[in-house]
């Protein structure tokens, strides 16, 4: 990559792979780039052009939900435990006391601009199917 390449902001996932293959001398694709940013290695962002509604939140530990025990419907005499209000899904891997999770705000918000993706959530189901067809 030419010396222009420093003074950019931001650079698109062909470009990173053309400048990642220049630094480790190996073929990379733009799977290869997507790949590293799921696998936690990139930051990958997303420009808003035309902005879009979004629930923000904020990354705490497991350890910080609170955490409150209710009975199930239609089994009453059993107790399920909510997190944050929410029920976890029986399908979640192994959790930590540092496994992170969003505390999502109550309101809607509207957002533009840059944002960078923090791939713990449905953006990596997203960037899995990347590129969209």
């Amino acid at each position: 990559m030419g010396t222009l390449f420093r003074y950019k902001q931001w650079v698109t996932v062909p470009e990173a792979a053309g400048f990642i293959r220049g630094i480790v001398g190996d073929p990379v694709s733009q799977a290869d780039v997507i790949r590293l940013a799921i696998d936690g290695h990139l930051v990958l962002s997303v420009n808003l052009v035309n902005g879009a509604s979004a629930h923000l939140g904020t990354v705490v530990p497991f350890s910080e939900l609170s955490k409150t025990e209710v009975p199930i419907p239609g089994r009453e005499h059993e107790l399920m435990t909510l997190h944050d209000g929410h029920i976890l899904d029986r399908n979640v891997d192994v959790i930590r006391e540092d496994t992170p999770f969003v505390r999502f705000d109550e309101k809607v918000s509207h957002v533009g601009g840059v944002w960078d993706l923090p791939m713990i959530a449905s953006e990596r189901i997203d960037a899995v199917s990347w590129p969209p067809e």
